[in-house]
């Protein structure tokens, strides 16, 4: 067991929270975010790759910059709050734009 297994994820999340300012993220970094976070909207979407993308967007991991919680926070957006469309989407399997309007309105 390795330290990083002991701390709890919100003493990790404040850990990359300090990290992670939006302000210091290069513009690059950002659309590269964003274009992940789309890619996994539309994979949930249209069925190709949604057991992936949701898995992707379902796991509270910290370890990797890409992670679903930190490009949240990259792109000050509410992981719970998008994670709660998916799973309403999910549910009752409603048109893509929901989602994505959703997402949208999901920000800090």
């Amino acid at each position: 067991m390795t330290t990083i297994d002991t701390i709890e994820p919100i003493q990790l999340e404040k850990e990359y929270l300090t990290v992670f300012q939006q302000d210091s993220i290069p513009s690059c970094i950002r659309r590269l975010a964003e274009a992940i976070l789309n890619q996994a909207l539309d994979d949930i979407i249209s069925d190709e790759g949604k057991d992936a993308a949701v898995y992707w967007v379902s796991v509270d991991n910290f370890n990797y910059p890409f992670s679903f919680r930190n490009i949240c926070h990259m792109l000050g957006m509410n992981p719970f709050a998008i994670r709660n469309a998916v799973q309403r989407f999910i549910n009752r399997q409603k048109k893509p734009t929901n989602i994505k309007q959703t997402y949208s309105r999901c920000l800090n």
